[in-house]
């Protein structure tokens, strides 16, 4: 299943909103990345949320808040970054969106350093004891 904010037109090569129709036998985790000025906008959250609660096998969101790390691969290629100047999101940002989807009722997968959150070994997102 993938969405997309139809902001992300100068980032990729299709734009608009995707979504497959609702799964009813099949478990899934929707993948969403955070990217900051594209799709971190509280509408944004919102309508992921909507969408996610109206799916019955859906699992839970894996919140991909953006980083920087593969800008390398891009320079090597020699092709230009598209995301040149945006900077990833804050921990307190992603924290925010992490709490807005649990409030939501939805289980929320995230690695984001010094909070205050761990995964168990099945990957599900348990508060610190």
């Amino acid at each position: 299943m993938y969405m997309a904010a139809c902001m992300l037109r100068g980032c990729c090569s299709w734009y608009g909103y995707m979504a497959t129709p609702q799964l009813t036998r099949i478990c899934c985790c929707c993948r969403y990345v955070l990217l900051r000025g594209y799709t971190d906008a509280p509408e944004d959250i919102d309508k992921l949320i909507e969408f996610s609660k109206q799916q019955p096998s859906m699992l839970g969101i894996e919140l991909l808040p953006y980083h920087t790390m593969g800008k390398h691969k891009w320079e090597a290629l020699g092709m230009k970054y598209v995301l040149e100047g945006v900077k990833p999101p804050s921990d307190k940002e992603v924290r925010k969106v992490i709490q807005k989807m649990e409030d939501a009722g939805l289980t929320v997968r995230c690695d984001v350093k010094n909070t205050t959150r761990m995964e168990d070994s099945h990957g599900l997102v348990l508060p610190h004891s």
